[in-house]
């Protein structure tokens, strides 16, 4: 019998592994892919101490959440300008009627504000504080604890696992058939949250159930994340051009400004509107069946 405490540490000593293998890629800017594969470790991390609570010592567990919230706060706004980079390269390759001398000067900028950014992560990841993290987090994963400081560490991860599965589909269901798509944006990012969650959850433990449930749920689940996450890209892009339009004004290009935003705005409503479609392909009979946990209801 695998134990919840020991298929725990082992998802978190693979998330830790993949950072480490990405830290120097990171640092030397190599490639963005190395920072977007850094941060989703950091999230499928956090994503398992909040998920899995009393698999592990809650104690001892405890002071390192707010430093690993401090971690993907001072890594995320350079993932972002990486990932506003590529957006706004691809609209240059297409530009749909902007200018591409426009588009050429927001691209400027947000090649510098890449620079700098990148800059001061470097700087962040060369502390104490950041070294002390990932040292005392990989010592707190191999050191021994007594189940009894963990009330879920010695019960069977298979149930432990379907226990947090359903609830947190639960949770998607009755979010999503609540959610106006049309006028509840706030409503829609913690959709797409939720969403991770329950990935992350079934990625995590696929193991412990079979491969003709786990893999068309996870297939289906998919599908609404990257609608979902096509809105959440959409109005990021939109608020990061809004960001710079004073820049750009400076510089003599407003025309990509007021053309891409409205751009955005017409891909983000056609989204909102293909919404409740999507949410249908995954809240069915068909998806509900293959959830691995018993006392699902309709």
């Amino acid at each position: 019998m695998v134990t919840a405490g020991s298929a725990v540490r082992t998802v978190l000593k693979t998330q830790l592994e993949a950072m480490r293998a990405h830290e120097a890629g990171v640092i030397a800017d190599r490639d963005p892919e190395d920072l977007h594969r850094y941060r989703v470790a950091l999230r499928r991390t956090r994503s398992c101490l909040g998920q899995m609570k009393g698999a592990l010592p809650h104690k001892r567990m405890a002071k390192f959440k707010p430093e690993f919230a401090w971690l993907g706060e001072v890594t995320g706004p350079a993932r972002d300008l990486d990932v506003f980079f590529d957006d706004m390269n691809r609209y240059r390759k297409k530009p749909d009627g902007a200018s591409l001398r426009d588009l050429e000067s927001l691209i400027e900028l947000i090649e510098h504000d890449k620079v700098s950014e990148h800059a001061r992560l470097i700087a962040q990841l060369d502390t104490d504080r950041y070294r002390s993290l990932i040292s005392g987090w990989s010592s707190f994963l191999d050191a021994p604890f007594d189940v009894a400081e963990a009330p879920h560490a010695g019960r069977p991860i298979a149930e432990v696992a379907a226990e947090r599965i359903h609830s947190r589909y639960g949770r998607m269901i009755r979010r999503g058939r609540r959610l106006d798509a049309m006028t509840e944006t706030d409503r829609l990012h913690r959709l797409r949250i939720d969403g991770k969650k329950l990935r992350y959850l079934l990625e995590f433990f696929r193991a412990e159930f079979p491969t003709e449930t786990i893999t068309p749920l996870i297939a289906t689940l998919k599908r609404l994340q990257d609608h979902l996450g096509r809105f959440n890209d959409f109005q990021v892009q939109r608020d990061s051009v809004s960001s710079m339009a004073g820049r750009l004004k400076s510089a003599g290009s407003t025309s990509t400004v007021e053309h891409l935003l409205k751009q955005l705005t017409q891909k983000e409503q056609r989204v909102r509107r293909r919404f409740a479609d999507e949410f249908e392909r995954f809240d069915n009979e068909e998806t509900a069946r293959r959830i691995p946990a018993l006392g699902i209801s309709r």
